[in-house]
């Protein structure tokens, strides 16, 4: 995983905000509490796949055209194959992680365990990465977010939108509305709305939009309420 771009991303917004107005120093606050865990759990497994290191599967006689060195060389095979693989394919590492920690996330009670290396399943826990469905052949469902928030209205909840639409409007946080009601994907959300922040990661999740300070929270600038 590239660790300075997932970086780049989950600062170059907050710095944005900050600088657009619509940020608190909350919202820069949680940098370091959304990605040392992040770095810490990868340099883990970075750890544990290099205890294995080329060094180790040398053997001697595993270059010889012969019927042992062919026999050398499918052991080693058999060693990497088994030991290496998670080196390779570590899916769960880099879409799995999850801010559920960050003080601009609003948690809803639920947790999600974050996976090891290949093993990934997608989840819209507050704080985990918005879970991807193609819309089309050439459509993604990130296409369709904005460059804010995005609020993901998945039945068709006209008055939570007019409510969400109104508190964006009167904290001057940029929201796009983005209004599906797919059953499917309001499944795979466990919640009818979702609130999507524009690092993609999930900052609320919900069927009715609460009477509160959700957006300020989730931009720094308010406590959970």
């Amino acid at each position: 995983m590239n660790m300075g771009v997932a970086d780049g991303v989950d600062l170059g917004w907050k710095l944005a905000a900050v600088v657009q107005g619509w940020g608190g120093e909350a919202l820069l606050d949680s940098y370091e509490r959304e990605r040392r865990p992040a770095h810490e759990y990868a340099m883990d497994e970075a750890e544990a796949n290099h205890a294995l290191n080329p060094s180790k599967l040398f053997r001697p006689g595993m270059h010889e055209a012969t019927e042992e060195g062919e026999a050398i060389r499918h052991e080693v095979a058999s060693v990497i194959s088994e030991y290496k693989k998670n080196e390779f394919y570590a899916l769960g590492v880099v879409l799995g992680y999850c801010y559920q920690d960050s003080p601009v996330i609003c948690n809803d009670g639920t947790v999600a365990e974050w996976t090891r290396s290949r093993d990934y399943t997608p989840s819209a826990t507050p704080g985990c990465l918005a879970p991807h469905r193609w819309l089309d052949e050439t459509t993604s469902l990130y296409d369709r977010f904005g460059e804010g928030f995005t609020l993901l209205d998945l039945a068709g909840n006209g008055d939570a939108v007019a409510a969400v639409a109104a508190e964006a409007d009167g904290t001057g946080t940029p929201l796009t509305i983005l209004s599906l009601d797919d059953r499917s994907l309001a499944e795979r959300y466990g919640a009818d709305l979702a609130l999507i922040r524009p690092d993609q990661h999930v900052a609320w999740r919900g069927d009715q939009w609460p009477d509160g300070n959700v957006l300020l929270h989730a931009t720094g600038r308010a406590p959970a309420g």
